[in-house]
């Protein structure tokens, strides 16, 4: 039998089929949009949470198109990194929009 991939199950034998092999991954799953019950013959996604507690403090920035030197401006704005690009922020939660 070969040795499995790294973090994972071994894929399926010679005499096996791949169906029977298990896979400890997770599995990504999206939010169900309203009325629809998603893939014909499935069972709609679980509903993921839309509210959570106030983080003590929150900074928010926005599309920031790729640019990565205006990324790092942003988070050292906002008190997340240092001058060297380390986490400094602490519990601080940042939230970026946009597709980056």
């Amino acid at each position: 039998m070969e040795a499995p991939p790294p973090g994972g199950e071994p894929a399926a034998g010679p005499n096996q089929d791949s169906s029977s092999a298990v896979s400890s991954r997770p599995k990504v799953v999206s939010p169900a949009k309203p009325g629809s019950a998603g893939v014909s013959g499935s069972t709609p996604a679980p509903s993921l949470p839309t509210r959570f507690p106030a983080p003590a403090r929150l900074v928010a920035f926005g599309d920031v198109h790729g640019d990565l030197a205006a990324t790092r401006r942003a988070l050292r704005l906002g008190g997340a990194i240092d001058d060297r690009d380390h986490w400094v922020g602490g519990s601080l939660v940042v939230v970026q929009t946009g597709d980056q």
